[in-house]
Order: structure tokens, then C-alpha cells, then sequence
């Protein structure tokens, strides 16, 4: 096949500009048919020739993500070559594919030296278009090294440049000025930062849809400007702009849509912060437990929102419910964080190695090209180069290491931040712990005077009849005493010190019940012990009581290890739900009975009560644990459940629970651990 005969000096450049100008707007299906037109035809000089070479390899790196050492290596050969010839624009484009080369494989700094280099070479030239892939480049790597300060300073440069540079550049620095502002701003550094930041990402989206083909920046500002509302508590406007990011992101050829997995994160971090400032926090727990899952996918790339998602999770904690979410999401974080600084690291690292290595192959290959005179002179030139390439080196080794002993103050101040985080938490934890405890022992006291007013009342009233009854009996004296008014006083006393004395036997009851109630300290010690010799005392003191109620007892009881732990305090605990299931558990339809049940499941014991009783109504069995909840028998105190479930809970490290309904019996389920914590010793020996 014959090859097409190049086109002149003059056409070749317009063709080169026309990809170049489809480059800049990320047309990319014409850019590349353009440079492989080019390609195909014979270039009618040397430079046209480097500048056909250096977009191709710009189209061949768009979407890597990691650069080789081979092709590192051809990078550097085909920038030696380009600066031979000395041309401004292919030097200029040289530092473009320079800095996205050396980005990829590890080396910001270099990376940053080349966008500079670029920005400066395309500012001589004017060529304000090409800034679009140089200037939001360097602002991006300044905001990645956290000089956000730097970033400010430059942005108003370049803005005051607006009638010169196209929209597509303004947006770019607009967004990464604003996320600079924004960045400060969470760091404390003053309020105002909020507001310009919103400001510049206003003018950013506003920018983006006047360009009409820019829906991948406006998707990113959306949902930029989203979190930054959120952040700030605006729940209205954050959802807002969440929705006009899913709309924009139903788009198929939007790079930045619910197919990225980085965009899908920050998604789900963002729905979790407008779900917690509108108050639902079971819907922002699940959105930021989503984003976990999500950047876990692809966790090297999503540290950052990997950290800060763990951080709302720390920051929205409850101690008293989410002690171990609390300590999983500390350890993860740290862990995060090491591996970020681990990542950084390793990257420069390896960038830097793979740069020597590549240089080194580079003079290699040079030195093999001839021994010529002219070669002499190649490699003279060459090693003076390399001799650059070396300052260079050195001087990116020096700020490397700047950076990593700045990394390592980060991590030690980091790890005493969390090390304060973790005291205080622990604090707040206990305190809140002494605060309910104080709480339930007010609402414990309020009802148990609320009780036993009616039972004083009882008392004082019939006193205060047998008194005024004794009065008027003595004034009746005083005239001749007839067998009737007599009958009739023996009669009112009789049924006044009943009441009284009904009365006052129901008063003891209460502060019996009380004393028992309040009394959640124990004075046991940890001992070993057998649940099953428990269960089988228990059942005996009530051997009596099964008798005259004519209800069978059946003790179900497995081979279980033995236990460490309060075998007391099981006692008292399993004595009530027994009683329970006696008085409550029976009916007359029916022979009754009672079941008594013990497994080991896991670390755990599990002892359930069961009964084929009448069962407890929905409505009924919210309030079963309650203090003087007397609404299954009238009769009673109404505090066994409640003892049941505080001793449980509270000393036996357990959990008590219930099951029932109407017609279908009633199961409480006691699950506690076999081997109570480690910091409860026992003083002496004990047996159950």
C-alpha cells in the first residue's frame, strides 16, 4: 500500500494545531484521527515530527493510572530529543506529557516542577487554550500537598486573566481555588473560607453550563458544592444540588457518573451528612456504612473519603450505644491513615527509582549510537544533562525527605489526636453511664412514692376512722349504751384495722421491693460456678408454691462448661421470671406448666422460661421492664421484671428478652456471657 504524500510545512502545522485545539476540548475520537493521519504521512521536518510524537504519547497516557518504567524511559528519550531542537511550542508541549508522565509514576514534585514549566512556556506563547491541562494540574498537586494558601494566592492571577482564558480554564481553577477555601475552612482556619468557597463554586457551575459541554465539571462542582452545604449544616440546597449531580450523572458518556466508583463514594458519604442533619441517624449510618463498602472497592484510591466518612461516624457516635462501632472505626482510621502515609511514601519512592533507572538505561542507549566524533559530542551533551537530570534528582530527594519527616510529625501528632479522642470518649462514656444510672434511680423513687401513697393513704384513713369512731363512742357513753351501737362499733374498727392493716402490709412489700431494687451493687464475688445448680435451687425454694398451684415444673437442662461469674446474682435474677411464669403463666382451661431451659450457644449461656399461658398484648409487653408496671396482676408490687432486666443487664453483662403474644404464651430468654470480664476477681471460693 502506498504511502500518502506529506502535506506541506504549513498544512502539516495547521493539522497539528487542529488536534492540538481538539485535545484542549476533549473531543478525543477526532484528536486521535488527526494525530493518526499524521502519523501515517512522512513529517517534513524534525519538530513536526517530535510534536506528532508527544500528543500521540499524551492520547496513549489519558487513561492510565500507573505509568511503567519502560514507558517512563521512552518519555525521557523523546524530552532529550525535544530539547535539541530547541522549538518553544514542542518544548512547551514536551513539559505537558513531562508533568502527566512523572505524575503517574509517583513523583509530584517533578510533576509540579513540569506544569510550571508548562504554564510558563504557554504564557510566553499566549496559547491560553493549552492551559487547561498545565494550571488546574498545578493546583490540583498544591492542594493535594496541603499548600492551600499557595493555591489562593495563585487563583486571583489567573482569574484577573478571564477576558484571555477561555471558560473550560476558569471553571478549573475556580474549583480548585474553592477547594482550597474549603479545605482551610474544615481545618478551622476562619468561616469566611465557607463562604468563598461557595461563591467560587457557584461561579464555577455557572461557568460550566454557559460552555454547554462541560457536564463532567459541572457534575464534579454539584457535588463539590453539595458536601461543602452539608458540611455546613444546609440541608435544603445540599439536596438540591445531590440532585442535579444524578441527573447530569444518568448521562452515558459522563466520565463522572454512578459508573465511577470515586464519584459513587463521595455520593454516599454526602447522602449520609444531609441524612444526619435532617435527623435520621439509622438513614446515615447506611449511607456511610455504603460508602465503605464502596471505597473499599478500590481503597488506594479513596482514602480520603474512607477517612472522613470514619470520622462522621466517630464525630456522630453515641458511647453508650455505639462503644463498638466507636473502637472498630478508631482502629480503621489509624489504619487509614497509615496507609495513606505508607501509599505517599511508596510512590515517591518507586517514582523516583524507576526515574533513575530510566535516566540511567537513557545514557546507556545514548553511548551505544556510534564512536563517532559526532557521538562524542551526543554524549558530552548528554552528560551534561544527566548531570541536570541529577540536580534535579537530589533536589527532589531533599524536599522528599522534608515531606516524609513532615508526614511523620502528621502521624505522631495523628496517633496523640486519636490516643485524647479515645480518653475523652471514654469519659463521656462513663459519665453518661453515671447519668442514666442517676436518671433510672429517680424515676425508680418517684414511682415507688407514687406507690406507696396509696397504701399510706389507706392506713391513715382508717386510723383516722377508728379515731373520730372511739371519739364519738366515748360522747355516746353519756347516755345508756344500747347492744346495736355497740355491734356497730366493734364492727367499723374491726374493718378499719383490716384496711390498716392490709395497708401497711402492702407499704412493707413496696420498700422490701424497693430495698432490693436499689440495692444493684452486689457484694458476690467472681467464682466459678454451675448455671444448671443454680436453676435447680431456684426451682426447689419454689417447690411449695408448684404444689399448692398444682403446676409442673420441667428442667430441660444441657451439659454446659462452667461458668466465672455471679452465681447469686443469677439467683435473684432467675427467681422473678419464675414467679412469673407461675402467677401469670397459668390458666384454668388448660393444665399449666413450666419450662426451664438451659443451652450454651457460642461464648454464651442462654436459659429461657417458658409458660402456655394466656401471653402478654403487644401494647403490654413495650412496658414489661418497667418499675411498678402492675398491669398483668393488680395485686402485686409489680418491680420482679424490672430487677430481673437491671441485675441482668447491669451485672451479669447479659441481655433479658421477651416473646409473646395473645393466646400463645409467654418465653423470657436470658442470654449472658460464661466467663464475666476479666477485671471482676473473686476474693474467695464460692459455689452455687
Amino acid at each position: 500500500m502506498n504511502q500518502p504524500l506529506p502535506r506541506r510545512p504549513a498544512a502539516q502545522q495547521e493539522a497539528i494545531a487542529q488536534a492540538w485545539d481538539a485535545y484542549v476540548r476533549m473531543c478525543w475520537g477526532p484528536c486521535q484521527e488527526l494525530v493518526a493521519a499524521l502519523e501515517r504521512e512522512r513529517p517534513v521536518d524534525m519538530v513536526t515530527g517530535l510534536r506528532v510524537e508527544v500528543l500521540s504519547t499524551l492520547l496513549a497516557l489519558r487513561k492510565s493510572t500507573r505509568l511503567s518504567s519502560e514507558r517512563l524511559q521512552q518519555v525521557l528519550d523523546l524530552e532529550l530529543r525535544v530539547r535539541d531542537q530547541a522549538d518553544p511550542w514542542a518544548v512547551a508541549e514536551m513539559h505537558l506529557l513531562s508533568c502527566r508522565a512523572l505524575r503517574l509514576s509517583g513523583a509530584p514534585g517533578m510533576a509540579l516542577h513540569h506544569a510550571a514549566q508548562a504554564i510558563e512556556a504557554f504564557e510566553k506563547l499566549q496559547a491560553w487554550n493549552l492551559l487547561i491541562h498545565a494550571l488546574p494540574v498545578q493546583m490540583n498537586l498544591l492542594n493535594a500537598c496541603g499548600h492551600f494558601e499557595t493555591v489562593i494566592a495563585l487563583a486571583p492571577r489567573w482569574l484577573d486573566h478571564s477576558p484571555a482564558l477561555e471558560d473550560k480554564v476558569l471553571m478549573r481553577v475556580l474549583g480548585t481555588a474553592a477547594e482550597a477555601h474549603k479545605n482551610l475552612a474544615e481545618t478551622g482556619q476562619g468561616s469566611e473560607h465557607w463562604q468563598t468557597a461557595l461563591d467560587m463554586y457557584g461561579q464555577a457551575l455557572a461557568l460550566a453550563y454557559k460552555d454547554g459541554e462541560s457536564a463532567d465539571v459541572a457534575a464534579v462542582e454539584h457535588i463539590n458544592l453539595a458536601l461543602a452545604l452539608a458540611a455546613l449544616g444546609q440541608t435544603a440546597p445540599a439536596q438540591e444540588q445531590l440532585d442535579r449531580f444524578l441527573e447530569l450523572a444518568k448521562r452515558p458518556e459522563l466520565a463522572v457518573g454512578l459508573s465511577n466508583v470515586n464519584a459513587r463514594v463521595w455520593l454516599a458519604y454526602c447522602q449520609g451528612l444531609i441524612a444526619h442533619n435532617g435527623g435520621d441517624l439509622p438513614a446515615a449510618s447506611a449511607h456511610w456504612a455504603a460508602a465503605l463498602s464502596i471505597g473499599n472497592i478500590e481503597r488506594a484510591n479513596n482514602l480520603a473519603v474512607l477517612i472522613k466518612t470514619h470520622e462522621a461516624l466517630l464525630r456522630h457516635a453515641r458511647p453508650e450505644t455505639d462503644a463498638a462501632l466507636i473502637g472498630s472505626s478508631l482502629d480503621e482510621l489509624t489504619r487509614l491513615h497509615r496507609e495513606q502515609a505508607q501509599q505517599q511514601h511508596a510512590l515517591a519512592a518507586a517514582g523516583m527509582t524507576e526515574f533513575i533507572h530510566a535516566a540511567q538505561l537513557a545514557g546507556e542507549n545514548r553511548v551505544l549510537r556510534g564512536h563517532t566524533d559526532e557521538l562524542m559530542r551526543e554524549v558530552s551533551a548528554r552528560n551534561d544533562e544527566l548531570r541536570e537530570t541529577v540536580t534535579r534528582l537530589q533536589r527532589e530527594m531533599r524536599l522528599r525527605e522534608r515531606a516524609e519527616q513532615a508526614l511523620q510529625q502528621s502521624h505522631d501528632q495523628l496517633e496523640l489526636r486519636v490516643m485524647e479522642r479515645t480518653e475523652q470518649l471514654a469519659l463521656a462514656s462513663e459519665a453518661l453511664v453515671r447519668q442514666e444510672r442517676l436518671a433510672s434511680m429517680g424515676r425508680l423513687m418517684a414511682g415507688f412514692a407514687h406507690r406507696l401513697n396509696t397504701p399510706l393513704g389507706n392506713a391513715r384513713l382508717a386510723m383516722s376512722s377508728i379515731h373520730a369512731q372511739g371519739r364519738q363512742f366515748a360522747e355516746a357513753q353519756q347516755q345508756p349504751l344500747t347492744r346495736q351501737r355497740l355491734n356497730d362499733f366493734v364492727t367499723l374498727v374491726n374493718q378499719a384495722s383490716t384496711l390498716g392493716e392490709d395497708a401497711l402490709a402492702l407499704a412493707n412489700d413496696l420498700m422490701e421491693a424497693f430495698k432490693e431494687a436499689s440495692a444493684l451493687d452486689h457484694a458476690e464475688a467472681c467464682c466459678s460456678y454451675a448455671p444448671a445448680a443454680v436453676i435447680e435451687q431456684v426451682a426447689a425454694s419454689m417447690q411449695r408454691r408448684l404444689r399448692e398451684a398444682d403446676v409442673e415444673l420441667h428442667l430441660e437442662l444441657a451439659a454446659v462448661p462452667a461458668g466465672w461469674g455471679l452465681p447469686g446474682v443469677l439467683a435473684r435474677v432467675l427467681r422473678p421470671l419464675m414467679d412469673n411464669a407461675l402467677v401469670h403463666g397459668q390458666t384454668d382451661q388448660r393444665p399449666g406448666g413450666i419450662w426451664v431451659q438451659l443451652a450454651a450457644v457460642g461464648d454464651e449461656y442462654r436459659i429461657s422460661i417458658i409458660d402456655q399461658g394466656p401471653g402478654i398484648a403487644a401494647a403490654r409487653l413495650q412496658r414489661i421492664f418497667e418499675p411498678f408496671n402492675t398491669e398483668l396482676h393488680q395485686a402485686r408490687v409489680g418491680l420482679g421484671l424490672h430487677l430481673a432486666h437491671s441485675l441482668g443487664s447491669n451485672l451479669l453483662a447479659g441481655r433479658l428478652t421477651v416473646h409473646s403474644g395473645e393466646g400463645q404464651g409467654c418465653s423470657f430468654v436470658l442470654q449472658l456471657p460464661q466467663r464475666l470480664g476479666t477485671g471482676l476477681k473473686a476474693e474467695m471460693p464460692c459455689s452455687s
